[in-house]
């Protein structure tokens, strides 16, 4: 697959830390009083309310829509390459797992930090998986972060409980401007059809909309979808 410097550049971006990831639970880097972090006992007891076979579903999409450094979407993916180990097709259903995992996050700093995170434990469990990891497998997972975990703000409007208005906003932007809200700025999440032949696979964009409750028009469940309620 060709790749312009643009979009070198941002695959270069990602790297693996070569360690489990360290995951933030305080606001200690947090200037301006907005940022909780959730810490990870916490996480683990969300997500087993949830159901931990619904979360492991490699199918089931999630979305986080303020997702920090990863506190839920590292948990999520690990979770579901742990049921995967052992599986004879590992590699192919690994990155089926993670092109279901959709992430927002406004911090630039924390959503880089989360996409390092999201690709080190993606490495650490192909290596102990055994499998060969060839560069395709790395350039696609590469790819599939930057599409599905976004440097962006989810649509906190009043308008959002009226169907039709969008999950959120690309950054960077002046966040009290609210004339940059325009159809060509507004986040598209990438459906990914993952091949065997890894340089094969191929994304469409996908605009996820609101209903009248706030819920996607897609199949989009979320973390907090009423269906777990």
């Amino acid at each position: 697959m060709m790749k312009n410097s643009f979009e070198q550049g941002m695959l270069d971006q990602i790297i693996d830390y070569g360690k489990y990831p360290n995951l933030t639970d305080i606001g200690a880097n947090d200037q301006e009083g907005y940022q909780i972090f959730t810490p990870d006992f916490i996480v683990k007891n969300m997500i087993k309310l949830i159901g931990n076979d619904n979360v492991a579903n490699i199918n089931a999409t999630v979305l986080e829509p303020t997702s920090g450094d990863g506190a839920f979407t590292v948990r999520i993916l690990e979770l579901r390459l742990k049921r995967l180990l052992n599986d004879k097709d590992y590699l192919k259903k690994s990155l089926i797992a993670l092109s279901n995992i959709f992430s927002i996050e406004m911090d630039e700093e924390l959503i880089n930090k989360q996409r390092n995170n999201i690709f080190t434990l993606l490495m650490l469990y192909a290596k102990k998986e055994g499998d060969k990891i060839t560069l395709d497998y790395v350039t696609l997972a590469k790819k599939i972060i930057i599409t599905n975990f976004i440097w962006g703000e989810t649509s906190i409007d009043r308008t959002l409980v009226y169907k039709g208005q969008p999950m959120g906003w690309y950054m960077p932007t002046n966040i009290s401007n609210k004339s940059r809200k325009t159809e060509k700025n507004r986040i598209l999440f990438a459906r990914w059809t993952i091949q065997s032949d890894f340089s094969l696979s191929i994304f469409e964009y996908e605009d996820w909309e609101a209903n009248e409750t706030g819920n996607s028009d897609s199949d989009l469940g979320g973390l907090f979808s009423e269906q777990y309620e």
